[in-house]
């Protein structure tokens, strides 16, 4: 399979082999083929391949500085009144 890909790609010129989110090692032939010319792109940077819930059911929370400060539960006011 990976000779037939090879010969194809050089039948029709190819110089730069581009991956997306391509999850499969890569044989030595294909490496070797195309040597500092293939380029795979993480799934993370295409979400809008990956259809719905390929991150999970529910969105992240924000992080702790982000999120509001508890309400206080004193009835004094947080200033000096004196």
């Amino acid at each position: 399979m990976t000779i037939a890909l090879v010969d194809k790609l050089r039948e029709l010129n190819i110089g730069l082999v581009v991956l997306a989110g391509f999850l499969h090692i890569l044989t030595g032939e294909m490496v070797a083929a195309f040597p500092n010319a293939i380029l795979n792109v993480h799934p993370a940077l295409i979400p809008s391949f990956c259809g719905a819930g390929y991150y999970g059911l529910r969105e992240e929370p924000p992080p702790p500085a982000a999120r509001a400060p508890p309400a206080s539960t004193s009835t004094r006011p947080p200033w000096p009144t004196a």
